[in-house]
């Protein structure tokens, strides 16, 4: 997959992207592309992500998780 390497960022900006990558649970890499997809109308249409989240909620065969388990499996190796 090709790459680019971005010069010269203002550190106000990098820290945006820094703050927004922590609140989406992303890279700052990975919430540079996001940014660019829904820039440039790349992103997938939210009927689709519905699709397939409805598709994937459907092939789960185990027991529904208490809001404790799942927060206690979100904060597994961070500070």
């Amino acid at each position: 997959m090709p790459s680019f390497t971005l010069k010269n960022v203002p550190n106000e900006l990098l820290e945006r992207v820094r703050a927004a990558a922590e609140v989406h649970h992303r890279s700052i890499n990975g919430e540079i592309l996001a940014c660019l997809e829904r820039a440039f109308g790349i992103a997938t249409p939210p009927a689709e992500v519905i699709t397939l989240a409805r598709e994937l909620r459907q092939g789960f065969r185990g027991q529904p998780l208490a809001l404790d388990e799942v927060n206690a499996a979100k904060s597994i190796g961070r500070p």
